[in-house]
């Protein structure tokens, strides 16, 4: 390995501890607040692809009754005499 290898490998793990930290602290405050992150991706002039962030709602909704339980009425308990 050279040193400019190094030194490289070097950076790049840095930056992976950094990102590491940053995750640590930001996926918590993404439940928090109900939010999630995401990314669209796009290519630049020079070849390069890029992303812009995306926030959106991450709250849970309620299960909400489906077309054929609104349609159809409920039925009364059978019972069975055994």
């Amino acid at each position: 390995m050279t040193e400019d290898t190094k030194a490289q490998e070097a950076i790049a793990a840095e930056l992976e501890g950094r990102v590491g930290e940053f995750n640590k602290e930001l996926i918590p405050l993404l439940g928090k607040y109900e939010l999630g992150l995401g990314a669209s991706a796009f290519v630049n002039p020079n070849g390069t692809i890029g992303a812009r962030p995306i926030m959106f709602d991450a709250k849970k909704k309620e299960a909400e009754p489906t077309k054929e339980a609104e349609a159809a009425p409920a039925e009364p308990a059978k019972v069975v005499e055994g």
